[in-house]
């Protein structure tokens, strides 16, 4: 998988390649479901059951080679906030309407938008 590539396909552990694949698909792309355990190391069969200083490495390797992209990989955005799509949020974890709407126009949270109004999270953003 090469950094840039779309994250419309959902993956299973089983159909991936590399750690590296692995963890594109947690950090950019936001896809929890391969880290059950929540420990920040995806697809343990292919990337061991240890954060190791080379996982770590290349965890941060991910995250700057695809900073200022959006979660599709394909767009280029400005860096005007810290905001992550790693990982599946709640409202309830959010801290701003600005990082609700993050995570709805760039993540795929669509989720977060109950009634499906365009507005995420209607407490945040009111």
């Amino acid at each position: 998988m090469a950094i840039g590539q779309s994250c419309t396909k959902r993956p299973y552990c089983k159909h991936i390649k590399s750690c590296h694949e692995a963890l594109y698909y947690l950090e950019v792309c936001g896809y929890g479901g391969l880290d059950r355990d929540n420990d920040g190391i995806p697809c343990e069969a292919i990337c061991g059951q240890k954060m190791t200083a080379g996982l770590r490495a290349m965890k941060a390797k991910v995250r700057a080679k695809t900073k200022g992209t959006s979660a599709l990989g394909l767009i280029s955005q400005p860096q005007t906030n810290n905001f992550s799509c790693a990982g599946k949020k709640k409202c309830s974890d959010l801290k701003s309407c600005d990082e609700a709407k993050f995570q709805l126009k760039n993540c795929g949270q669509k989720h977060l938008d109950g009634d499906r109004d365009g507005t995420p999270c209607n407490r945040l953003c009111r």
